[in-house]
């Protein structure tokens, strides 16, 4: 038996200002590369000593995100093993990936990377091959005081030559800081990000500008540390990965950065970094922040909505024809006497149309309306 439905739409008009004021968000900027420093053990007065890389010439410690779909691991990085036994140092690539702890505060971040929140006994595992020895076995146990940027590994390794436990110190990168700016189509905003568990800091401008509805692009900007060297930010089209309004406050995207660790000689390291911009401020109340949304709007005022109605067994699809960019909201309520609509989404329109298919709440009726902030 079809159940009833009734669509109510509701249109609220929203008046767009004009705004002069300084907004204040919130900017996370982590790195997904993990810095693993030299360590040594000493095992019947030999002693063998690791360090790593992922570029040519000295080591720079990186565990990085390995390009190569196929690898067994989404980390890697070039181990460097001198062997006294051996008299040589042996170089092979290690697959190992730092522990993901999951995403308590829905960030789109693991928590390890994250430095207030601890990391305790969490073991991974990997592996690599030498061409002579054979495969080394690795075993990886990452611990981490929660408010510190290092931690300690103890790094297993079991071969045919080798059985020992190196106590490697770690490193995470995440900056924090205010991201100061004045609404409008292109954004200039002032970054000032401390490091967050160790000294550290990254300032600089970074141009945003208008991608596409809730998305902001961003050219080759170049932030400065505290000690003057240059980090600079790969252009957002060249790797297609934008500043993304995901919901309410919140941005997330991708970057990359020429050489993400310049106080090393290499270049071409920590590459892949991540964004979190919280901002509050929303001059029209339309659920989209000032950052992507400017106050002379975001293509014109909101226009009203169409709205096509589909169910097919314990789905409803709703169509919503209206404005690219405009923001609404569908509701739901059981009975019309219901005291309050329920929210159910706030959706963007990334295009004129979109389609929302939702599952039916398993009440005798179900009443939706889609409305306008």
């Amino acid at each position: 038996m079809v159940r009833p439905l009734l669509l109510l739409l509701t249109l609220l008009g929203s008046v767009l200002t004009g705004q002069s004021a300084t907004n204040t968000a919130r900017l996370s900027f982590h790195c997904q590369s993990v810095r693993l420093h030299p360590a040594a053990v000493t095992q019947l007065g030999q002693t063998y000593r690791l360090a790593f890389t992922t570029v040519d010439g000295e080591p720079n410690g990186e565990l990085g995100i390995d390009e190569d779909p196929n690898a067994p691991t989404i980390h890697s990085t070039v181990i460097l093993l001198e062997h006294p036994l051996l008299g040589e140092t042996l170089f092979a690539k290690l697959f190992v990936d730092p522990p993901e702890l999951g995403d308590a505060d829905v960030n789109r971040v693991d928590d390890f990377f994250q430095v207030d929140r601890p990391v305790e006994s969490r073991v991974t595992r990997g592996g690599f091959e030498d061409e002579i020895f054979g495969l080394v076995e690795v075993t990886a146990t990452w611990s981490r005081a929660a408010g510190s940027a290092s931690g300690s590994c103890a790094l297993q390794l079991v071969g045919t030559f080798i059985n020992a436990t190196f106590n490697v110190p770690f490193e995470v990168f995440q900056y924090l800081g205010p991201l100061t700016y004045a609404p409008g189509t292109n954004v200039v905003a002032q970054v000032e990000l401390d490091r967050q568990g160790a000294p550290g800091k990254l300032t600089g401008q970074w141009h945003l500008a208008r991608h596409a509805p809730g998305e902001l692009t961003f050219p080759a900007d170049e932030w400065l540390n505290e000690t003057g060297q240059r980090l600079v930010l790969i252009p957002a089209d060249e790797i297609e990965a934008y500043l993304t309004h995901v919901f309410r406050q919140f941005y997330n995207g991708l970057a990359g950065t020429f050489d993400g660790l310049p106080a090393t000689p290499a270049e071409e390291e920590y590459i892949v970094w991540e964004f979190n911009v919280f901002d509050e401020n929303d001059a029209d109340d339309d659920r989209e922040p000032d950052l992507s949304d400017p106050p002379n709007g975001d293509g014109g005022p909101p226009v009203t909505p169409t709205l096509a109605v589909s169910l097919a067994e314990d789905f409803l699809t709703l169509q919503i024809t209206a404005r690219a960019g405009q923001v609404v909201i569908i509701e739901r309520r059981p009975t019309l006497t219901s005291p309050n609509w329920i929210e159910v989404e706030a959706i963007t329109l990334l295009a004129v149309t979109r389609e929302v298919t939702l599952p039916l709440s398993g009440d005798d009726s179900d009443f939706y309306r889609v409305r306008t902030p």
